[in-house]
């Protein structure tokens, strides 16, 4: 069998595997950016206790988190709360996440 391969441009799209480190991820710097973010959720299953255990940090640290089953959006505190209690639940990630982030903004 003979092939014959020629160069033309590569077109198409990709679903990528839903990631939950990424969602910690986007809703970390959604939270620390100049005004509200919404993220989409697309092709991401429900979102799971480690995800809703850093959507609760982001409120104990004041800012506004609206979330369905399609996206969160994420509007960022103008002040950041006095002395908040954060419980990361079972989640390392959120807890990997949240350190820094607390340690630059909480006083």
């Amino acid at each position: 069998m003979n092939v014959r391969i020629q160069p033309s441009a590569l077109t198409g799209t990709v679903s990528a595997i839903a990631s939950k480190s990424d969602v910690h991820r986007l809703l970390f710097c959604a939270a620390q950016a100049d005004g509200p973010v919404t993220i989409q959720l697309q092709n991401t299953p429900l979102l799971s206790d480690d995800l809703l255990a850093t959507v609760e940090v982001l409120r104990q640290m004041g800012a506004f988190v609206v979330q369905s089953d399609e996206q969160i959006s994420v509007t960022p505190a103008d002040i950041p709360a006095e002395a908040p209690v954060f419980d990361c639940r079972e989640s390392g990630s959120t807890l990997r996440f949240l350190l820094p982030v607390a340690a630059a903004h909480c006083h």
